[in-house]
């Protein structure tokens, strides 16, 4: 079928190869991109989304958010983000990408307070240090930022700009 550049009987093959094997994930994947290519991002979610529903899986949820934020569908994207990383771990760009969206979103503290529990679940990365430190700057948790620029030091991770706002901290939150 895709040699023979009909993408709808693509489509339809793969639908029925998944009924064989409910939660492969490359299959999963690869329908999800067929539907794209179809210009039917919408087809593929909802579809993704009943088949999340019959057979529960990593690889649906995967393919439903990666689908809804290339949509633009961000609310649902986080959505089906918090959803895949409650069960079955967070993902440091992805908890990033959710960290993001509420952030802008209006929902700091809700933000703040997620990427610092999927970080606590992750080992140590730079992206999400600097992140937790930047939201508690903002968010007027002087100390907590203050440690999470810490462990960038500690690590070898600061840039300058780090620095910059570790010294500023210190200087006027952490005088001792």
């Amino acid at each position: 079928a895709p040699q023979a550049y009909d993408h709808q009987l693509t489509l339809r093959v793969y639908r029925e190869l998944l009924q064989v094997s409910p939660r492969d994930r490359e299959l999963l994947a690869t329908l999800a991109r067929q539907y794209e290519l179809l210009g039917k991002p919408d087809d593929g979610l909802a579809f993704l989304v009943d088949w999340n529903q019959r057979y529960p899986g990593q690889g649906a949820l995967w393919e439903m958010q990666r689908l809804a934020w290339n949509q633009g569908a961000d609310q649902q994207a986080a959505h089906y983000a918090r959803q895949y990383m409650d069960r079955y771990g967070p993902e440091p760009d992805m908890a990033l990408r959710v960290s993001r969206y509420y952030w802008l979103d209006d929902q700091r503290e809700r933000a703040y307070a997620d990427l610092r529990n999927d970080a606590a679940r992750l080992a140590y990365n730079p992206a999400l240090a600097r992140r937790l430190a930047i939201m508690a700057n903002e968010l007027g948790q002087w100390q907590p930022a203050m440690e999470h620029y810490q462990s960038l030091l500690e690590q070898g991770d600061d840039t300058l700009a780090d620095l910059y706002q570790y010294i500023s901290l210190a200087r006027y939150y952490d005088r001792d």
